[in-house]
């Protein structure tokens, strides 16, 4: 600064800013932003249940936990219109307009979300809580579709670059999600 205010002068007004929010101040979660590209898109009520459906698996990945929840969503758009075959250049070229994220960035993120879409059914996954929850017809029943156990899935879940070093958590009784 100009030394117009101290440091204490700084603190004080965040203080007060901090007490006028509630210390209601949060990271914004993927499927705000997955909301905002659904709509910007304009993509369909199918597309928009299978890339929450895959939001929220890649939630229990440790891996995709430190990307940002705009890339989670992004990824999550453009690999559900591509494996629903739905609008497919105009969709995903609005997509990386809205997004702000290269066609290369996003091929590697759908590709590792691709690679847990292959592998949630697995004995040794814990993510069967979501996969149960978006078997169910309130929530799409997107989980069940053919396009998420097809060739496509799998021809897009070989690019990742996770195929070899990840691991599942292990289910057991003291882990629920």
């Amino acid at each position: 600064t100009d030394n117009g205010c101290t440091c204490k002068d700084i603190i004080d007004f965040e203080r007060t800013m901090m007490a006028a929010l509630d210390f209601g101040v949060m990271r914004p979660v993927s499927l705000q932003f997955l909301r905002i590209f659904s709509y910007s898109t304009r993509s369909s009520s199918a597309e928009h249940s299978v890339a929450k459906f895959v939001s929220e698996l890649a939630l229990l990945c440790p891996h995709a936990a430190r990307w940002p929840p705009s890339y989670v969503a992004a990824c999550s758009l453009q690999l559900a219109m591509r494996l629903l075959r739905s609008r497919c250049s105009e969709g995903r070229r609005a997509l990386r307009e809205y997004a702000h994220y290269s066609r290369k960035e996003m091929a590697a993120g759908c590709a590792d979300l691709a690679w847990l879409l292959v592998n949630m059914r697995r004995p040794e996954c814990s993510m069967t809580a979501i996969l149960d929850k978006h078997s169910e017809e309130q929530y799409g029943g997107a989980a069940m579709w053919k396009c998420l156990n097809g060739s496509a899935v799998r021809r897009v879940a070989m690019r990742s670059a996770q195929v070899v070093r990840w691991k599942f958590p292990a289910a057991s009784a003291n882990h629920t999600f």
